[in-house]
């Protein structure tokens, strides 16, 4: 990876660098880039990993000060609880009212979404529609604060295993869905840098100008990738102007026709 790094910084400093980028096959051009990419993926998923782990042992002590000193239960079809009703949990645009006395959902009259918990159903209303759920078909359980902390508690090798797990597949899976869709938009900027070459009368292929779109392409996905962070519109747009300075200077110092 050092090579590739001081490959990055002389094509950066060299206007003429084109000349070396479309001699490459686009299997070389495509594996350049494709190495920052894994590069950030595994930065990524490294630091997701590590919060996890910072976290993790804080969780019961988290649950223990925010989750409320309540019991909640269903058993033959009906839900039951400690709480004060009726109870409203939840953000004021997607609440949750819970209220066993109640016989319908009119307590959710005056949002256009929320969860109101009767007690022997539940009513799901978002948007105009209402979708009713009957606790019958829901399995007897008990639900208790203590209880609850006590359990994660316990596990916590097993729910930090499970966890790391669950972020190992989602950073594959996503990490393979955004690949293929900036390979999708690097068709499309070839495109557009080929016919660029025929306006300036460079001496170009389309395969040729899919390489200096994947090296113009690195330093950009790059500034992205901290944008994350901290996004920012005037720096989107700056990492967009950086990739088409790069691109279209690298085009246009390639020898004419």
């Amino acid at each position: 990876m050092i090579k590739t790094f001081k490959e990055t910084i002389t094509s950066l400093q060299d206007k003429n660098y084109g000349a070396v980028i479309i001699k490459l096959s686009l299997k070389q051009a495509l594996w350049y880039w494709s190495k920052y990419f894994i590069l950030v993926s595994i930065v990524s998923t490294v630091v997701v990993i590590g919060v996890v782990t910072y976290l993790a042992p804080q969780l019961p002590r988290v649950l223990r000060q925010y989750l409320p000193d309540s019991t909640f239960t269903v058993k033959n079809g009906e839900f039951s609880t400690s709480l004060t009703q009726p109870a409203i949990l939840g953000p004021s645009d997607m609440p949750i009212i819970i209220d066993t006395i109640a016989t319908d959902s009119a307590g959710l009259t005056g949002s256009p979404s929320g969860i109101f918990i009767l007690k022997d159903k539940i009513i799901f209303k978002q948007e105009g529609s209402v979708q009713t759920q009957s606790l019958a078909d829901i399995p007897d359980f008990y639900f208790e604060k203590s209880t609850v902390v006590n359990w994660i508690s316990g596990h916590q090798t097993q729910l930090w295993f499970i966890t790391i797990g669950i972020v190992l597949v989602v950073s594959v899976l996503f990490s393979i869905f955004f690949w293929l869709g900036r390979v999708v938009g690097f068709v499309l900027w070839g495109l557009g840098f080929w016919l660029l070459g025929k306006i300036t009368k460079r001496n170009i292929t389309y395969v040729q100008s899919l390489n200096l779109v994947l090296y113009a392409s690195v330093l950009p996905y790059i500034m992205s990738s901290f944008l994350v962070l901290a996004p920012n519109q005037l720096l989107s747009l700056l990492s967009l102007a950086v990739f088409v300075y790069f691109g279209t200077s690298w085009l246009i110092n390639l020898p004419k026709k």
